[in-house]
């Protein structure tokens, strides 16, 4: 039976990856970070999702680069190059709580949300999960929408030798 806890072994089916939404937390060295298909606020065509979006509270994705490889070699079909799309997002203060952002951002992706338009309250995160685990009731983490938000995406290729 495969790991499928390892960046790795992510359980996914490639070949199916244009069909629906997909979202994965994955751990990039000492990092949290999310890869989907998906954002709400950049369509293309409704002909599937063929774009690929990185959500990173650090908003350094040249950091954890090649720690993501694997997982887009299994993403991008054989492909030596993957282009990837850079989602500003709003930063995190320090270095310990990337992994509630990440779980923020995927939950914000499921309800329809661009995680560009949320400024998480860091302050609150850590005990909003702590509750949410407690009560096993799922929701969104306190957070403010940006008014007038202008969403900013960097297309990124990435060698994937």
């Amino acid at each position: 039976m495969p790991d499928f806890y390892t960046i790795d072994n992510a359980p996914f089916n490639p070949e199916k990856l244009s069909q629906s939404l997909f979202a994965q937390v994955f751990h990039a060295r000492d990092h949290w970070v999310v890869v989907s298909n998906y954002n709400p606020s950049y369509v293309v065509s409704d002909d599937g999702y063929y774009s690929w979006f990185l959500y990173d509270s650090m908003n350094n994705p040249k950091y954890y680069q090649n720690s993501i490889k694997p997982a887009l070699k299994r993403l991008s079909g054989g492909s030596r190059f993957f282009n990837i799309i850079n989602v500003k997002v709003s930063k995190q203060k320090g270095t310990k709580d990337c992994g509630l952002f990440a779980l923020g951002y995927s939950l914000a992706l499921a309800m329809d949300i661009d995680p560009g338009k949320l400024v998480f309250d860091q302050n609150k995160i850590r005990s909003e999960f702590s509750e949410i685990i407690k009560n096993q009731n799922l929701y969104l983490f306190p957070s403010a929408v940006k008014e007038n938000h202008n969403p900013k995406f960097t297309s990124i290729c990435v060698d994937l030798l």
